[in-house]
């Protein structure tokens, strides 16, 4: 294709004067290679060749890691000031190296719980691996516990417990 100011010659033959009117110009056309990157022979094996292709069927229904059982609910949580104080007042109170637990008689029918982490323990880091702990002490051997109580645990401030199970022992041997 040739190109001017005054006409313009394409492979139609057609001219046209004075103006750049392509209308009957051809759109310039590509060539398309045989295999283009994506979609050669080594094409990923275990994708599936189009979007529409059948989707794989999962187990019916996924196993829990938690039986219901021994979850920690909403309910089990000790969340308001008021239910605090009267704990922390009228509950008996058991001392152990690294925990002071406050326990009172409940009518609810099962127990709960409420952890007191005061800044002074120590870093953030530690205060949350506690309460972590005594999450999952709650959690595992709530049922073992006889009556039904509103327990407060509160972390003493010199606390030495690296590992889950020394913490476990050391609650184990006051509540069960």
């Amino acid at each position: 294709m040739v190109y001017s100011k005054s006409l313009i010659i394409s492979k139609n033959k057609t001219l046209k004067k004075e103006g750049f009117d392509e209308e009957n110009l051809p759109a310039k056309q590509y060539q398309t290679e045989e295999n283009p990157w994506f979609s050669g022979e080594d094409v990923h094996p275990e994708w599936p060749e189009c979007p529409q292709a059948q989707k794989s069927q999962r187990e019916e229904k996924a196993n829990r890691l938690v039986r219901g059982s021994f979850r920690f609910t909403k309910k089990e949580r000790i969340a308001l000031p008021q239910d605090f104080k009267r704990v922390m007042k009228s509950g008996r109170r058991l001392t152990t190296k690294n925990f002071i637990l406050f326990l009172r008689e409940n009518e609810r029918g099962y127990h709960r719980l409420g952890i007191v982490a005061k800044k002074e323990i120590g870093p953030a880091s530690l205060r949350n691996r506690m309460k972590r702990y005594l999450r999952e002490f709650f959690r595992l051997h709530k049922h073992q516990v006889k009556g039904s109580f509103d327990m407060i645990i509160l972390i003493k401030k010199g606390i030495v417990l690296n590992r889950y199970g020394e913490a476990e022992e050391e609650l184990k041997r006051v509540l069960i």
